[in-house]
C-alpha cells in the first residue's frame, strides 16, 4: 500500500496496542470502555478484525478523555495516527484531527512535532530492573512511560528471578508500605507480561551475595548481545571493574520522580582504574 494512501483509521488500528499503553489501559479495561470483549481487543490489535467507523470514533473519544491534551502522550498519539496527506496537526482533539484529514475542516496553522522518543537510547540494549528500583514510589510511573517505546522496538524489561522472589517475600512479610508497593509492582508486571513486555530470567537455585555480584553475572552472560541497561536505585553501592562498567549504563529515579542516567564521580572512576591496575606483589 502507498504510504500516502494510509488513512487515519488504518494508522489507529496498526498502532492500537501502543496507544492503549499510552493510555495505561489493560486489554480488559479498554474492552470495557469500548463495550466489547477482551478477545475483540486482541483481534483488533492483531489485525484479525477491522475497526468499524463507530469504534474509531469511540476510540478517539476515549483517548480525548483519557489523556490531557497538553501531555507528551497525547501529542505522541496524534503523531502516530497522522495521515501522510494531512498537513496540520494543530487540532483541539483527535476527532477534529480526523475531520481535518477528511477535509471537512481546513486549518492553515501547523505545530512543530516533538523530537524522536527521548527513551530511544535507553531501549537500545537489554534492560534489567533491580528490586530497590521497583520499591521506589515512582517506579511504576516510569515503567508505564517506557512501555509504548518497548513495544515499538520489540524490547522487554527483564526481572532477575532472585528479585522476583524478593518481591513476593516483601508483599507477604514487609511493612505495610513496602508490602503495598511490592504488590502494585507484581500486579503491573502481570499486565506487562500480558503485553509481552517483560520476562523473568534466572534459576531457582540462583544465589548472589549482593546486587554487585548479580550485575557482574548479568554482564558476563548478556553483554555480548549489546549494551546492558540496569534500572537500580542505590547505584553508588555498585563497584564494577573499569572494563565491566563500560558495558552497561545505570539509570535511577531522582528526587523529582524522573528517570535519569547515573554517572559515577570522576574521582571514584579514577580510583577504580588504579585498583584495576594495582601491582599484585605481596606487600
Amino acid at each position: 500500500m502507498d504510504d500516502n494512501n494510509i488513512t487515519t483509521p488504518e494508522l489507529l488500528q496498526s498502532e492500537l496496542k501502543t496507544i492503549r499503553l499510552y493510555m495505561d489501559f489493560s486489554t480488559q479495561e479498554l474492552a470495557e470502555y469500548l463495550g466489547v470483549t477482551r478477545q475483540t481487543i486482541n483481534n483488533l490489535e492483531s489485525g484479525k478484525t477491522k475497526l468499524s467507523a463507530t469504534q474509531v470514533i469511540a476510540l478517539f473519544a476515549i483517548i480525548d478523555r483519557r489523556l490531557s491534551h497538553d501531555s507528551i502522550e497525547y501529542t505522541a498519539v496524534k503523531k502516530l495516527i497522522r495521515e501522510p496527506s494531512c498537513g496540520s496537526t494543530d487540532s483541539p482533539s483527535l476527532l477534529d484531527l480526523w475531520f481535518d484529514c477528511l477535509e471537512l475542516k481546513i486549518k492553515d496553522n501547523s505545530v512543530n512535532l516533538p523530537s524522536e522518543d527521548v527513551n530511544a537510547e535507553l531501549t537500545e540494549g537489554s534492560i534489567f530492573v533491580m528490586f530497590d528500583f521497583l520499591m521506589e514510589e515512582s517506579a511504576i510511573k516510569v515503567l508505564k512511560a517506557l512501555a509504548p517505546r518497548l513495544l515499538q522496538v520489540g524490547q522487554q524489561i527483564i526481572l532477575p528471578r532472585v528479585h522476583a522472589a524478593k518481591l513476593i517475600e516483601t508483599s507477604e512479610h514487609g511493612d505495610a508500605a513496602q508490602a503495598e508497593q511490592a504488590q502494585k509492582v507484581m500486579d503491573y508486571f502481570v499486565q506487562l507480561n500480558a503485553d509481552n513486555l517483560m520476562q523473568i530470567r534466572g534459576k531457582e537455585s540462583d544465589t548472589f551475595e549482593s546486587d554487585n555480584d548479580l550485575i557482574e553475572y548479568i554482564l558476563s552472560r548478556y553483554s555480548n548481545r549489546g549494551r546492558i541497561v540496569i534500572l537500580k536505585q542505590n547505584v553508588s553501592e555498585i563497584k564494577l571493574s573499569t572494563d565491566t562498567s563500560t558495558k552497561c549504563s545505570f539509570y535511577n529515579i531522582n528526587s523529582l520522580g524522573i528517570l535519569e542516567e547515573y554517572s559515577y564521580p570522576a574521582e571514584k572512576l579514577n580510583f577504580y582504574k588504579l585498583l584495576d591496575d594495582a601491582v599484585e606483589d605481596d606487600l
